[in-house]
């Protein structure tokens, strides 16, 4: 029903860690909601949570300008000095772009883009990073009913960050 507070305090010790990551997720999918051009036309397909690396990947689906349906990765890593994570890119495809830029900063955007497809194919090949079908399901009913927006993360989701001596800014 989208409280995850009472559902935290409810669960059992075993499951506390998989409501916490999917408390993670509704946000991460709110924010993302946001960035489409048609929010209504949000779904969550699949979620991923790298959780040695602390490296997160969405498969959204939403339509673009012209009414298409495209899914598209975001890919998400944590950002120490922002204390939260953060989405790094979102791309479409798995084809590497090479010598089609425009001007330094699109280089330099096509360079992040080709090395956050590289962690995204690793992440998403790694079957135990996968959520649910039963998260994902649980997310797009709350989309649904227009919930997702109210969620906010639990101070216990907080758990799940990396210990502040290592650095994940980085792809």
């Amino acid at each position: 029903e989208g409280d995850y507070e009472k559902a935290y305090k409810k669960a059992k010790k075993s499951e506390k860690e998989n409501i916490l990551e999917e408390n993670l997720m509704v946000t991460l999918c709110a924010e993302a909601k946001e960035n489409l051009k048609n929010e209504d036309s949000f779904k969550l397909r699949e979620a991923y949570f790298d959780k040695d690396t602390h490296r997160i990947v969405l498969r959204i689906q939403g339509t673009n300008t012209y009414g298409g349906e495209v899914n598209s990765y975001w890919f998400y890593t944590f950002s120490e000095k922002d204390n939260k994570y953060s989405c790094v890119t979102s791309i479409s495809d798995f084809e590497e772009e090479i010598d089609s830029w425009d001007d330094a900063d699109d280089k330099l955007e096509k360079i992040i883009d080709n090395a956050a497809r590289k962690r995204i194919k690793e992440i998403i090949n790694d079957n135990s990073n996968r959520l649910s079908d039963g998260v994902v399901k649980r997310i797009n009913n709350l989309n649904k009913k227009g919930k997702l927006k109210e969620i906010k993360l639990l101070d216990d989701a907080k758990s799940l960050y990396p210990a502040s001596e290592s650095n994940n800014d980085s792809l």
